[in-house]
């Protein structure tokens, strides 16, 4: 007796599988992207030495595999050149909107400037850490280049308030390179020796605070 193998009715045939669709070899996730990984660069730098910070720990910070990083950045040298070259673009964005500003005077340029450098280096305590750590004493061809571009252009602005506050009659004549560097370290003190400022202040209160005066002598400040 010849049994016959029973062909599987429509119902019971297997449904075809559902092909899945893979991203191309190399394509990174769209969730993190990198701006978003800069962002999480600017935030370890806030508490954090640029010394200290590694592709291995941005990376755990952002919850992503280092390989995301090296994707974008090549390595940690092009990592912090990017994250250098975001912040001193908010300082630019603050210029240009104060040069924007109707009949704008070359003291409010100048104000504004030194705002922009201040609210940077309150809001990133080690941004001069990084530049003269990561960029200025870098080997890297594009880290030179950087450093070139971002002086001239910081040397070129002063230059520019100064000799229109010398025609206006408002500022006298300058050197703009040593006012650069003046203000790039009045700022960075500003916040780094806050202590010491402080201190100098509590003095300077004592010191003008009223004096008891000797037997038949008035008070006096000193």
């Amino acid at each position: 007796m010849t049994s016959t193998i029973p062909t599987p009715s429509s119902d019971h045939a297997p449904s075809p599988k559902r092909a899945k669709r893979s991203r191309a070899i190399g394509r990174p996730s769209e969730a993190v992207g990198r701006e978003s990984l800069l962002d999480t660069v600017c935030e370890i730098l806030r508490r954090t030495p640029p010394a200290e910070v590694t592709l291995v720990a941005v990376a755990r910070h952002a919850g992503v595999h280092v390989s995301l990083l090296k994707y974008y950045f090549r390595d940690r040298g092009a990592l912090m050149s990017a994250t250098a070259d975001r912040l001193m673009a908010q300082v630019q964005a603050a210029m240009d909107e104060a040069v924007s500003l109707p009949n704008v005077s070359p003291e409010q340029l100048l104000r504004a400037r030194i705002r922009a450098l201040l609210t940077l280096q309150t809001e990133q305590p080690n941004f001069h850490r990084l530049i003269l750590d990561e960029i200025v004493n870098s080997d890297r061809p594009e880290a030179k280049a950087m450093v070139t571009a971002m002086t001239a252009k910081g040397v070129d602005f002063y230059a520019a308030v100064l000799d229109e506050g010398v025609r206006q009659g408002v500022m006298r004549p300058s050197d703009p390179l040593m006012l650069y560097f003046s203000i790039v370290g009045l700022t960075e003190f500003f916040v780094s020796g806050n202590a010491v400022l402080l201190s100098v202040l509590v003095l300077a209160s004592l010191r003008t605070a009223t004096v008891e005066p000797a037997p038949g002598r008035t008070a006096a400040r000193v």
